[in-house]
């Protein structure tokens, strides 16, 4: 098979076709079922040097202009969703894809949401005292303690 693509910062065993690239990217849209960011795509696949970062720029961008990804712009990224058709078609040639590949992409996917989720559970942290609350960790001294915010709601009375 020819090479058709950057291979700048693919590691060896990474995708160098351009429907690879695609189908990737179509395979991770289709085995999380949810709406995932261009970025978050992107950071999937830069992860484990899995693909060129602009090839998947691009394949992305063809599959929204394919018709087989659903794309919902919101103020700061993109949502990319499977078209039903498209989902159907993935389930079919999903395995033509290396099974190292899948799995790379599918355990950096796994890592990165993991990292966000514990991100956003460590933003619902508040830190108090008997004065004031602070909502900034860097503000953190001394005797003060740090509790949930839905758990200091819920002693509070509130």
């Amino acid at each position: 098979m020819d090479q058709n693509t950057f291979s700048e910062g693919i590691a060896p065993g990474g995708l160098r076709q351009k429907t690879e690239i695609r189908l990737l990217v179509c395979y991770l849209l289709k085995k999380f079922d949810k709406k995932i960011t261009r970025s978050k795509i992107n950071e999937i696949l830069q992860e484990n040097s899995i693909a060129n970062y602009f090839e998947v720029n691009q394949a992305i961008s063809e599959l929204i202009r394919d018709g087989r990804v659903i794309c919902e712009l919101t103020d700061t990224d993109e949502l990319l969703m499977l078209t039903a058709d498209a989902m159907f078609r993935t389930a079919e040639i999903e395995k033509t894809l290396p099974r190292s590949v899948r799995e790379k992409a599918v355990s950096a996917a796994l890592k990165i949401f993991a990292r966000d989720r514990a991100e956003e559970e460590d933003a619902d942290v508040v830190y108090f005292d008997a004065v004031s609350f602070l909502d900034d960790a860097d503000e953190y001294h001394g005797q003060q303690r740090y509790i949930r915010k839905k758990e200091y709601l819920t002693d509070a009375g509130y």
